[in-house]
């Protein structure tokens, strides 16, 4: 069994600032001596981040020689929206084969995304002991559409 957590976004408020905020202008055409070279910055107000507390767990409901089956669940508390849970699962098979989904923004209305889905695929090279490890997967994000992502991975 895992349990992880984490706090994200901790920290002071932001606030704009830099070469673009900064402009040179002419005060007034009447007095002497003013000239379109006097510098000013732009005040800008200041924001604070979505604080976001999460904490999740993952088991192996059942682990063999041949199959595993892992489940896990998260827990989201943000500041700025509502409570939500994720899910997902990875079903192996051999080491070798992987099926893995999930659902994320349980409980959430209005939420972009929901169900996921993904496979993955590991091979050992030849004459060696490195893995070669491929995985995709699918979401329905919302107004994003489909996204879908691959990966490769080398472990040596």
């Amino acid at each position: 069994m895992r349990i992880g957590a984490a706090i994200t976004n901790f920290g002071m408020p932001m606030e704009l600032s830099g070469r673009d905020t900064r402009y040179f202008i002419r005060i007034d055409d009447t007095k002497l001596g003013s000239n379109e070279k006097i510098p000013v910055n732009i005040e800008t107000d200041s924001w604070d981040l979505p604080l976001l507390f999460q904490i999740g767990i993952s088991t192996e409901a059942f682990k063999n020689e041949t199959y595993q089956l892992t489940v896990a669940v998260d827990a989201l508390h943000p500041n700025n929206d509502k409570e939500s849970i994720n899910v997902g699962f990875e079903f192996g098979f051999q080491d070798l084969l992987f099926i893995r989904g999930g659902y994320n923004a349980l409980f959430l209305q209005d939420a972009e995304g929901g169900l996921s889905f993904g496979v993955g695929l590991n091979s050992n090279m030849v004459f060696t002991e490195t893995v070669v490890q491929f995985d995709y997967g699918y979401k329905n994000f919302g107004r994003l559409k489909n996204i879908h992502a691959f990966g490769a991975t080398i472990k040596f």
